[in-house]
């Protein structure tokens, strides 16, 4: 997954997507070599003040986006409460994970599967679960459980949901767990060894951080005022340094207005 792609999911997944939780079990359906793995509660985050925020920056556009999200994809953000995002560098399109608030039927899923537009997404049976899409295909979806639906590479997604003894980037894991990204609103480990798994942007925030080889975790909590942490550990897990960040109100403005630019041209 390229950089831009990361940015994608940092940003603009971040503000728009809105139960079931993320747990160690989904975290292992990732490839054993991803190299990033975010998770955001989207519930939690649409209550806040930084959503209000964007959904002020993109005034009338932000009706006109979900309107189209719900006629192309077959869902809105109020169906969904929480995602998880994973994968390789390489890989043509990263794993998602979305939470629904309620099991999608039929309908929304023929949608989902359509939006992606998946070759010969005929329904078939992996290890139980139902997923569409051919195995060699580009992409498919995959029904983990109730309510929990599975995207991604269709030769990943069959590895994932083919297989009862699954571990996914253990080391990533362990760390992104301990350190309790699975209880922040907003959370990302990234293996700062593979090119390409960050923004080189983010370099900037943390002195020395271009120069780091080991993994790099992210948090943020938006409440009245938005803080993110960033902290630094080597090959081995162990802490080396820690950093925090407020993120102003000029800060924000900034940041929504390039997201701004960069969603129409893409609509465009």
């Amino acid at each position: 997954m390229a950089a831009i792609g990361v940015v994608f999911v940092l940003v603009v997944g971040y503000m728009f997507f809105s139960g079931a939780s993320v747990d160690r079990a989904d975290l292992e359906l990732l490839p054993g070599d991803s190299a990033f793995i975010v998770v955001a509660d989207v519930d939690a985050l649409m209550d806040t003040e930084l959503f209000e925020t964007a959904r002020e920056m993109f005034g009338t556009e932000y009706n006109d986006m979900l309107a189209e999200m719900r006629k192309e994809v077959g869902f809105g953000p109020g169906d969904i409460s929480q995602y998880l995002v994973g994968g390789t560098t390489k890989m043509r399109m990263p794993i998602m994970i979305l939470y629904f608030k309620n099991d999608p039927d039929e309908e929304r899923i023929k949608k989902l599967v359509e939006s992606l537009r998946i070759r010969d997404a005929t329904e078939r049976d992996v290890n139980g679960h139902r997923v569409w899409g051919a195995q060699s295909g580009r992409a498919a979806v995959g029904r983990v459980r109730s309510g929990t639906i599975m995207i991604g590479p269709a030769a990943d997604v069959d590895a994932a949901l083919g297989s009862d003894d699954r571990a996914g980037p253990s080391k990533l894991i362990d760390l992104f767990v301990e350190e309790g990204g699975l209880d922040a609103q907003f959370a990302g480990i990234f293996d700062w060894r593979a090119p390409g798994a960050v923004p080189r942007e983010v370099t900037d925030l943390v002195p020395g951080l271009a120069n780091h080889i080991g993994p790099v975790l992210f948090t943020a909590e938006a409440d009245e005022d938005t803080t993110a942490s960033i902290r630094l550990f080597n090959t081995d897990g162990d802490s080396v340094a820690r950093a925090s960040i407020e993120v102003d109100g000029e800060f924000l403005e900034q940041l929504l207005e390039e997201v701004k630019r960069m969603t129409q041209r893409v609509r465009r």
